[in-house]
């Protein structure tokens, strides 16, 4: 074998070397090797092997390794590396909007959502959290001193696949998420302002934007059957995964 083979190999496994720690961590302490219901095993490996390659690459035609062990070094370095690379294109909209809880068909507890008023990276780091509190319906949402109060109602989703598991559930109004939560599916409520969004539901399988209209004083029923993720719909969600520190 030789050199720059023993680069390439060493290289591509220094690269994806911290992801195969904190998969293995993740596997061991909760069970799961992803906690994002997004992330499929299919999706993580073959970004994983893509990871590889490109790191591989990376290591013997533009950082030159010394020796076998510098080879290590450098494709450990190569994921954030890459990540500073692509902080311009990659958008994550994970943490975009507010988060709020959705709780299973059967409890019907409304949230309070608590908006986030942080800017650029910030935001990404605090969130806004709703907390569940026990009421009989629908709630009106404070608005700032003197403003009038939004009305709220619920959203109560029936999905016809009973083998999702937990969802991914995304509110978005003109192209911006606003609500971003994960809830055991298959069916299960939630509770935000009135109007007509988009509802993103997502698995490591599963994917369907659905129109909805949130009216209040009622419960609206979404009946919903998800479509099956394409190959680079999970390689994509994979990438991400990994490139996520």
């Amino acid at each position: 074998m030789n050199e720059k083979t023993i680069y390439f190999l060493l290289g591509g496994f220094g690269c994806i070397a911290p992801n195969i720690a904190k998969y293995a961590g993740q596997l061991i302490s909760t069970g799961k090797i992803a906690d994002d219901p997004t992330v499929s095993i299919a999706g993580i490996a073959i970004g994983a092997l893509l990871f590889f390659i490109v790191g591989g690459i990376f290591v013997v035609f533009v950082m030159k390794p010394r020796d076998e062990k510098d080879a290590i070094y450098k494709g450990i370095a190569i994921p954030a590396l890459l990540l500073s690379l692509a902080s311009g294109a990659i958008q994550n909209d994970k943490l975009q909007g507010s988060t709020i809880s959705a709780v299973p068909a059967q409890t019907q507890a409304p949230v309070t959502l608590t908006p986030n008023t942080s800017n650029g990276f910030l935001k990404l780091l605090s969130p806004s959290v709703a907390s569940a509190e026990p009421a009989s319906g629908p709630q009106a949402a404070a608005g700032p001193a003197g403003a009038p109060s939004k009305t709220r109602g619920t959203l109560k989703f029936n999905i016809a696949q009973k083998d999702v598991g937990t969802v991914s559930v995304k509110l978005k109004k003109d192209n911006t998420v606003v609500v971003t939560t994960q809830v055991p599916g298959p069916s299960f409520t939630m509770t935000y302002e009135t109007g007509a969004y988009t509802a993103v539901l997502e698995t490591g399988e599963y994917y369907k934007e659905v129109p909805v209209t949130i009216q209040g004083n009622r419960e609206n029923v979404v009946d919903v059957s998800l479509d099956k993720k394409s190959v680079t719909q999970k390689v994509t969600r994979g990438l991400e995964n990994l490139m996520r520190r």
